[in-house]
């Protein structure tokens, strides 16, 4: 029950989906994975040009064993637990999203399609569109949007990527939809405030009882007399700085909390 990525001519990849073996005279198989992006060797991936290592080229008909990674959507579309799941809940989203799960469930562990770090709106609507993901009338909880953001990504786009997560996830048969609203960070509040009130705004404006979706307002959860709390924020391990992005344990602590009481 092996996947693979054959480089070859159509007729010998057809061999090979008939069920051939790979043999030393057809088709010689890498030690290496195929990687989706890079720029060393010939190898070749779902996701334009990639980097192949341990195995020969395309050009000697190289059948590659899959290895999965975060990013190459045959081995992330394979994958038996596409995101995480806690107290019934199915979580979506980027790394603070994955943070806070580890936060409260210190055995997660491993990579998941649908909830790691540098996730944006549109990056999540492409991982979830991989036609085997059903969730099961599962209840899913959205955090995602703090990367658009600092990648200076448009609004109405964004937003539009977020309509088109939200008729996806129902039409994988999710249950309801909980929106989370981006909280606010330091770095945010120093140089994305505008933006950020303008995303959150859209956000809020998704809300609907009839499609149950409910969007969480928890921008304001790290705020203390209406300004970042600094005290809720991780520091670089070198400079002892903060980060000015990602929150400490304790307040994705709180930020659990706050999801589960606007839950229920």
């Amino acid at each position: 029950d092996q996947a693979y990525v054959v480089c070859g001519s159509s007729e010998q990849v057809i061999k090979v989906m008939n069920g051939l073996l790979c043999s030393n005279n057809q088709f010689n198989e890498g030690t290496g994975d195929v990687r989706g992006r890079g720029g060393r060797g010939r190898g070749s991936s779902t996701r334009g040009r990639g980097r192949g290592r341990g195995g020969r080229s395309a050009r000697n008909s190289t059948c590659y064993k899959w290895r999965p990674g975060p990013y190459n959507s045959l081995g992330g579309c394979r994958r038996d637990t596409p995101c995480p799941e806690i107290r019934n809940m199915i979580i979506m989203g980027d790394s603070i999203a994955l943070r806070m799960v580890k936060a409260i469930e210190d055995e997660t562990t491993g990579r998941f399609l649908l909830c790691c770090g540098g996730l944006t709106m549109k990056s999540l609507m492409e991982n979830l569109t991989c036609n085997y993901l059903y969730f099961k009338h599962k209840d899913v909880v959205l955090l995602v949007g703090t990367n658009d953001l600092l990648q200076d990504s448009d609004v109405d786009s964004t937003l539009a990527f977020l309509d088109d997560i939200i008729l996806e996830l129902y039409r994988k048969k999710c249950g309801n939809v909980y929106v989370c609203q981006i909280p606010m960070s330091p770095i945010i509040e120093k140089d994305w405030k505008e933006k950020f009130e303008k995303l959150n705004a859209g956000i809020l404006e998704r809300e609907s009882v009839e499609n149950n979706v409910t969007v969480i307002q928890c921008s304001d959860v790290f705020l203390k007399d209406g300004k970042v709390n600094d005290g809720y924020f991780e520091k670089c391990c070198e400079s002892k700085k903060l980060d000015n992005i990602h929150p400490n344990t304790e307040a994705l602590r709180k930020l659990f909390d706050f999801i589960c009481c606007q839950i229920t």
